[in-house]
């Protein structure tokens, strides 16, 4: 699964196509909710956030990355 941490605005203007929008604050109840069966690659602007959100999701047992945004826009 694919997770766009960035601004509602920014996702819109592009996203991965496939990622949901999630507000950092909310990712780790997100990730409850969709279950730990699940692979979750997570990006954003600068990589912050998601490197932040990847290292928790997996200290909490999720399988979880964080992908360059413009590597991802690369790979599009």
């Amino acid at each position: 699964m694919v997770i766009d941490l960035r601004s509602r605005g920014e996702y819109e203007a592009w996203h991965y196509p496939g990622a949901v929008n999630v507000d950092v604050d909310r990712l780790v109840s997100m990730a409850e909710a969709m279950g730990r069966d699940r692979v979750y690659v997570l990006y954003c602007s600068r990589g912050l956030s998601s490197r932040w959100g990847a290292l928790e999701l997996r200290r909490l047992g999720f399988r979880a990355f964080s992908i360059d945004i413009d590597r991802l826009r690369r790979l599009s």
